[in-house]
């Protein structure tokens, strides 16, 4: 009777042992599974990040542009003899190779073509070598600039025909003045449109001759050149 309590006992006591020892050993594989995890388990990165850099406008670029020229001389024109305009507008050109400063400014050589205006008894042409300045600002991420225009030119002023203006013709200083509007897409890196107004001006003096005197009348004369164009910075 003792010897089987005995053995009962120990049953039950190695039993025991066995349980405790499958709960330890389940015990120890969750703990290494939830290590396992954590491990695996990367925590965002809530850190703060510099935005993308804008693309950098600085730089020597060049640039043609097309549009329609215009000059305010048809008075003057007309009370020299030349005859009345017959051309209402006019084809204009400009080609520019400039440096431009990535907050809006720069400076720029242009050559414009303002065309041929023709008369009843004449035609003039007119093209200019220019220097210019430009001052203007960014927005939009800096993509869009407009500015202002301001510099001198050295116009040069040919004339065909019957009638024969000595003193209009030929080349001089001129002042220059304008406003400019540049959209520069990012995406594109280096290709730019303008749109824009340019002019040369000058205060002409033409001595006309008359039957007991000669007189001598001042013009202010403009001529103008509203373009749209395409450049590329390199």
């Amino acid at each position: 009777m003792i010897k089987k309590l005995v053995f009962v006992i120990f049953l039950s006591v190695a039993s025991s042992m066995q349980a405790n020892s499958w709960k330890t050993d389940k015990g120890i594989s969750s703990i290494k599974e939830i290590e396992n995890i954590s491990s695996s388990h990367k925590e965002p990165n809530y850190s703060y990040q510099e935005p993308s850099a804008t693309y950098n406008h600085e730089g020597f670029y060049v640039g043609v542009a097309f549009g329609n020229s215009s000059s305010n001389g048809d008075e003057m024109i007309e009370d020299i003899g030349g005859g009345k305009r017959v051309s209402a507008a006019n084809n204009g050109s400009k080609v520019q190779l400039g440096y431009q400063i990535r907050d809006g400014m720069g400076m720029e050589l242009s050559y414009t073509n303002y065309g041929k205006f023709i008369y009843e008894d004449s035609s003039f042409e007119y093209k200019s070598a220019n220097i210019d300045s430009i001052l203007g600002f960014r927005f939009f991420n800096k993509q869009i600039r407009p500015a202002i225009v301001f510099g001198i030119g050295y116009l040069t002023t040919t004339q065909t025909g019957s009638l024969l203006v000595e003193d209009y013709l030929g080349s001089y200083l001129t002042g220059r003045y304008g406003i400019n509007i540049l959209f520069e897409p990012n995406v594109f890196k280096g290709i730019g449109f303008s749109f824009g107004y340019e002019a040369n001006f000058k205060r002409v003096a033409i001595e006309k001759q008359g039957t007991f005197v000669n007189a001598t009348d001042e013009y202010l004369q403009n001529l103008g050149l509203m373009s749209f164009g395409i450049q590329y910075k390199f």
